[in-house]
Parts: C-alpha cells; sequence; structure tokens
C-alpha cells in the first residue's frame, strides 16, 4: 500500500515497560491517524514468551482505546532479530510501506509534528531513513541527545551506527529479498544490518526530527566490549576490509574502556 506506515515492537516478555511503549506508539499512531484519515498504519506486537489470557485482555484494553490495526505475535520467535523478521515478514503481509522498530521500554516522542514526519517519510519513501533520539544513561541519570550523522561522512567512515536503531525508518521492501541480518549469537547485528545494506547500494537520509526517547541499557550497554568485537567481525564479514575492522575496533575498545574508567557509561 502506498503511504502506509507501521510500527513493529519486539519484547522477551510482557511487563510494565512494555505498556509504557504500547501507549506511546497508540497515542502516536492515534496522531497519525487523526491528522491523515486516508493514510494506511498499524502496530506490529512480537513478544517471545507465550502470553496468558490476563495479559492478553491488558493489551486488548490499551488497542481497543485507539482506532489502529494492531496484531499481537507471541511465543514464536528464536531470538531477537528472529523477532524482527518476523515483525517484517507481518508488515510485509499486511502491505506496509515504511517500518519503525520501537522495543519494549522506549517511547516516541510527543513533541514530533506529524506533518514533518509524514511529509519526511514518503518524500524519501525508498531511502533508510536516520532520524534522531534521546539516549537515557541510567549510569549518569541523564539524557544525552542523539543527532543522526551526516550520511556523506558516515557512508565513508562507517565505524558506528549512524543514529540509534530504534530511529530508523526503513522502506518494507528492503527486507523481502533481504532479511534482518544476524550472525549467530551476535549482539551487534542492527550494525551489521546497516552495513550490509550499506553495501548493496541503498540509499541513505538523515533527517533534523527526533524520534524516540530510549534507555541505554541493553545487553550491548552491558557487554559492550563483546559487542564492539561482534560488531567489527561482522563488518569484516560483509567488507572484506581488514585494516578499517582492526582501526575501528582498537578505537572503539579504547574509547569505551576510558569511557568507563572516568564513569561516563
Amino acid at each position: 500500500m502506498d503511504n502506509s506506515f507501521c510500527i513493529i515492537t519486539i519484547s522477551y516478555s510482557y511487563c510494565n515497560q512494555l505498556n509504557e511503549t504500547v501507549f506511546s506508539v497508540n497515542n502516536f499512531l492515534s496522531k497519525i491517524k487523526l491528522n491523515f484519515e486516508e493514510m494506511e498504519i498499524g502496530y506490529i506486537l512480537v513478544v517471545s514468551e507465550k502470553l496468558d489470557i490476563k495479559e492478553k485482555k491488558q493489551l486488548k484494553k490499551i488497542f481497543d482505546s485507539s482506532n489502529i490495526n494492531s496484531r499481537v505475535i507471541s511465543g514464536l520467535d528464536n531470538g531477537i532479530y528472529d523477532a524482527m523478521n518476523i515483525g517484517v515478514n507481518a508488515a510485509m503481509e499486511f502491505g506496509y510501506e515504511q517500518c519503525l522498530f520501537i522495543n519494549s521500554g522506549s517511547k516516541l516522542i510527543n513533541k514530533i509534528k506529524i506533518n514533518d514526519f509524514k511529509d519526511f517519510i514518503f518524500e524519501y519513501r525508498d531511502y533508510v531513513k536516520l532520524f534522531g533520539a534521546y539516549e537515557y544513561i541510567p549510569k549518569i541519570k541523564k539524557n544525552k541527545l542523539l543527532t543522526p550523522l551526516s550520511v556523506k561522512n558516515w557512508t565513508k567512515n562507517p565505524d558506528v551506527m549512524p543514529t540509534a536503531h530504534q530511529s530508523i525508518v526503513y522502506p518494507t521492501k528492503l527486507f523481502a529479498n533481504n532479511p534482518y541480518i544476524s550472525f549467530q549469537g551476535m549482539l551487534a547485528s542492527d550494525y551489521i544490518n546497516l552495513i550490509y545494506l550499506l553495501k548493496i547500494n541503498c540509499k541513505f537520509i538523515s533527517s533534523k526530527i527526533f524520534l524516540t526517547q530510549y534507555m541505554n541499557d541493553g545487553i550491548s550497554s552491558k557487554k559492550p566490549y563483546k559487542s564492539i568485537l561482534q560488531r567489527y567481525a561482522g563488518y569484516y564479514l560483509i567488507t572484506g576490509k581488514i585494516l578499517k575492522t582492526i582501526k575501528y575496533t582498537l578505537f572503539w575498545l579504547a574509547k569505551t574502556y576510558l569511557s568507563r574508567l572516568i564513569g561516563i557509561r
């Protein structure tokens, strides 16, 4: 469907954080629906653990409070990246043109100008669209502004994620022949996936819009050195660039160590 958009949420289990995310997504999508009635929008929720009757009723209550097309898939996946593929396959099945991953615990920013967001994602419908985010760092109890990197600079030196992985809107059709890339047991597959899309010449564009607020407490944050090693192992497997792999790995291992030593992370 042209001019259609969905949000996909991945969660390991049902929890209060998931409730907050679902409320946030419903509010955001309801605003879009209110302003653009002709636009097809939807919400796909993938929960790893099977939901019990009480949890299903709680989610139904939230979904029934809005007029958003919603689908809950539970108890079917084999890890987060398999769950993301399940979510994006559902998005393609329903014909959504654009998709955004918002994982449990993250929220959409209330002050987003819906018109600007809608115009941007459909003006650049064939691009991978990079938005800004607010990253909450629990250790220092502060928000960090995460502005998307310049696409021109990032494509020359793609040594990090260009923005938060939950502030990227993808053309759903990208996943039809290129499933979400995941190497067995790797923590950094979000980055690896973008490097793969870059290699097959997908187009990227940055926006000045800040889209999400997310908490820096995921497994990659808790195991930063393992994540860094796996990130650039994936980079090497896709690009074959050994010197850049060594350069990126050593730089980010040293930077992460120093950041932790002085208490920033």
